[in-house]
């Protein structure tokens, strides 16, 4: 019994630590307006802070699935370790 609770504890440790616990969270869409023309990121940045005076936010989600995040295709933004959970389980 003690060793199934000590596999199911690392294994919530490095899920924890790649960050593979819960979903990604949107990015705002300010972070993307430097990629588009100034006329384009002054209508965004505009758009933005409007939203915001409500409390509101346009985010854009992430596209990487579980698969990716396991094979470390993708790297997660608020991951404490960048290792991946297959070099994880090496440790």
């Amino acid at each position: 019994m003690a060793k199934d609770a000590g596999n199911l504890y690392f294994d919530l440790l490095k899920r924890t630590l790649s960050f593979t616990v819960w979903d990604e969270p949107g990015m705002p869409i300010e972070m993307f307006a430097y990629r588009k023309r100034w006329i384009h990121r002054k209508a965004i940045l505009m758009f933005s802070k409007l939203l915001k005076l409500s409390r509101y936010q346009v985010v854009k989600l992430p596209t990487s699935n579980s698969s990716d995040k396991e094979e470390w295709k993708v790297w997660p933004r608020y991951a404490e370790s960048m290792i991946g959970l297959k070099r994880l389980d090496n440790i």
